[in-house]
């Protein structure tokens, strides 16, 4: 007898296959199983049909769309992050719409199991804010498996309020849930401080600045632990305040600097802005004196203004001079000068901001110090 192999298609429908002994050949019809596709709004209905024997296949397709047959995909209207629900809504490629849902908040877990520092918790980490999610609590606090601890934005309400007197002196309240926290400490400008007092559930730091440090930035920020894992507030930023409202000049007389006045702008100054500096002279000052504005602690000229060429208020001779941006953080001195440059008069300091402080220093005995904390003293009473 004949020994046939497997059928081979003839791709007309029919299928041979061959005997390996003699090369007799013997063919058949394709028998077929069908599958249908049906038709889509928009696409037709399509049906394949493949021989069951050697595989050989070939489709039909309809030519009506089903408008009632839509294929609906998810389409993001606002995306969820980790603590905001998002909204979404099912899209059919024809522009038909099945409606709106919710997205719920979640975060995205990073599958590890992390052991607190002090034992007291099982967490792991989102890996896109890096929130902690609480996964075995073995503390005293009462935290259930599931709580999220915030890396940033613990809820927390901040008031921070500085003073200049002989020392400059941040005071932060804060208003939290305190007997969440296993421990709680402010930082700053990255040092910590963890003293403070507790009236009414307010908590007080007081944080001792340097007065030659009062123009720089603080930033503060509030640190605490939960369930042994390590969260905080956002940052501020504090800045004892430039004097503000409308232009004045405060002379402070001062005996720690002989025939000295230290003059104060009080004048609220930001970059862009213009203060206009007022220097006035007797009358019965020779007219060809010259008074002459410089830069502290150098001999470089900011401005200078002969006697005749200022003008007279009620018998009084009157410089301005106007400080824009590229000078507000200048301290100035200001004195007169005869014609032969010699000083005939006392020195007088004048500063426009806060920015005169970083001329002090911890020598007790250095007078002009001693005037500047007179005037950050005195500036602070309209802060």
């Amino acid at each position: 007898g004949h020994s046939y192999g497997d059928y081979t298609s003839n791709n007309d429908g029919t299928h041979t296959h061959v005997c390996s002994v003699c090369g007799e050949k013997e063919s058949a019809n394709c028998s077929y199983k069908s599958q249908t596709t049906p038709a889509t709004c928009t696409t037709y209905e399509k049906t394949i049909y493949t021989c069951e024997t050697c595989g050989y296949t070939y489709s039909e397709e309809g030519t009506e769309y089903d408008a009632t047959n839509h294929n609906f995909e998810e389409a993001i209207v606002k995306p969820a992050t980790c603590t905001t629900n998002g909204i979404a809504k099912l899209v059919c490629a024809c522009g038909e719409s099945n409606g709106y849902y919710v997205i719920e908040a979640h975060h995205t877990l990073s599958g590890n199991e992390i052991i607190a520092e002090d034992s007291s918790s099982i967490y792991d980490i989102c890996t896109v804010c890096g929130a902690a999610k609480i996964l075995a609590y073995f503390g005293t606090k009462d935290i259930e498996p599931g709580y999220i601890v915030p890396s940033l934005n613990i809820e927390s309400e901040m008031e921070t309020v500085g003073s200049i007197d002989k020392n400059a002196t941040l005071t932060v309240r804060i208003s939290a849930d305190w007997d969440l926290y296993d421990t709680a400490w402010l930082e700053i400008n990255g040092e910590k401080i963890t003293a403070y007092t507790e009236e009414n559930g307010v908590y007080t730091f007081v944080y001792q600045v340097a007065v030659s440090s009062v123009a720089d930035d603080f930033t503060i920020v509030l640190k605490a632990t939960i369930a042994g894992v390590e969260c905080s507030s956002e940052e501020t930023v504090y800045r004892f305040e430039r004097l503000s409202g409308a232009y004045t000049e405060e002379s402070i007389a001062t005996d720690t600097l002989e025939n000295a006045t230290a003059t104060f702008i009080r004048r609220g100054v930001r970059i862009g802005d213009t203060v206009r500096l007022v220097y006035r002279v007797s009358k019965n000052t020779s007219t060809d004196t010259v008074l002459v504005l410089k830069y502290y602690g150098t001999d470089d000229v900011f401005a200078s203004l002969k006697i005749s060429e200022m003008n007279v208020e009620n018998g009084i001779y009157v410089a301005e001079f106007d400080i824009d941006a590229s000078d507000w953080e200048q301290f100035f001195s200001a004195a007169l000068y005869d014609a032969e440059g010699n000083v005939i008069s006392n020195t007088n300091y004048y500063s426009v901001s806060l920015f005169a402080s970083k001329n002090i220093n911890d020598d007790e005995n250095d007078t002009l110090s001693n005037v500047l904390r007179v005037m950050m003293a005195y500036s602070a009473k309209e802060i």
